[in-house]
């Protein structure tokens, strides 16, 4: 088994980052979501053993320079630090992000607040412009690993893939991510609204605490149901 598979209860073992290349087998591992796209889009599986940030991970520095809020969405609901560390480290220039703390959307039927597929976190303005070159909607995150764009042909095939699923909820996994990550500057919540009142910026010029209010995913499975939501970007927010 490899580390980082749809695990909500936390029973996987842990895991170390994987260097080597893009998996050379003949087809996708067992488990799998999206094999369909074996072939046509690279796939880096998850690593096996512990992983830490090595040495030369790139964190902010809070003390040299400005830092910045960074939303990362589409991303599994209940995915780890751990291996938010390694994707981040490795598809986003080995850049490392602080207290990232997970996006909470309001059941509007019980009131209970629920997790979403959304991070927010504190990264370097540098940082977060290398990351969002490197990964934004050029990843698609999958139960078994990671698929990623080497190229533009295989940009086009991801793309392509994702808006299938996005016009089609039958395509979709269930509760997981069904389009490739979106990494920007967070434009909505509570944490914007702190940022700013510790820049001193008038009270009427911040940002309201903005909630993700989509409606929660269902019992069970159905087309007419309304899916999942995996906050496609941070103005979804304020858009609701």
């Amino acid at each position: 088994h490899t580390l980082f598979r749809h695990d909500p209860y936390g029973t996987s073992p842990l895991g170390r980052i994987y260097m080597g290349e893009t998996v050379a087998e003949s087809s996708a591992p067992t488990g799998t979501l999206h094999a369909e796209l074996w072939g046509l889009v690279s796939f880096l599986p998850y690593p096996t053993t512990a992983f830490q940030l090595p040495p030369d991970a790139i964190y902010p520095d809070k003390t040299a320079g400005e830092t910045t809020r960074v939303f990362i969405g589409q991303l599994p609901y209940f995915i780890t630090e751990m291996q938010l560390a390694w994707i981040l480290y490795t598809f986003g220039g080995r850049h490392a992000l602080l207290r990232p703390e997970r996006i909470l959307k309001r059941n509007q039927q019980t009131g209970e607040r629920q997790p979403t597929g959304c991070i927010h976190a504190v990264g370097s303005p540098e940082g977060l412009a290398q990351m969002a070159r490197l990964m934004h909607k050029r990843l698609l995150i999958d139960d078994t690993g990671v698929w990623f764009c080497r190229n533009e042909v295989e940009y086009g095939v991801l793309w392509d893939y994702c808006q299938a699923m996005k016009r089609d909820i039958k395509l979709r996994p269930w509760e997981r991510p069904y389009d490739s990550v979106v990494v920007q500057e967070a434009t909505s919540g509570s944490h914007l609204r702190r940022q700013n009142q510790q820049w001193m910026r008038p009270v009427c010029e911040q940002q309201p605490n903005v909630e993700c209010a989509a409606r929660p995913p269902p019992p069970y499975y159905t087309s007419y149901h309304k899916p999942a939501e995996f906050c496609e970007s941070d103005e979804a927010f304020m858009a609701q």
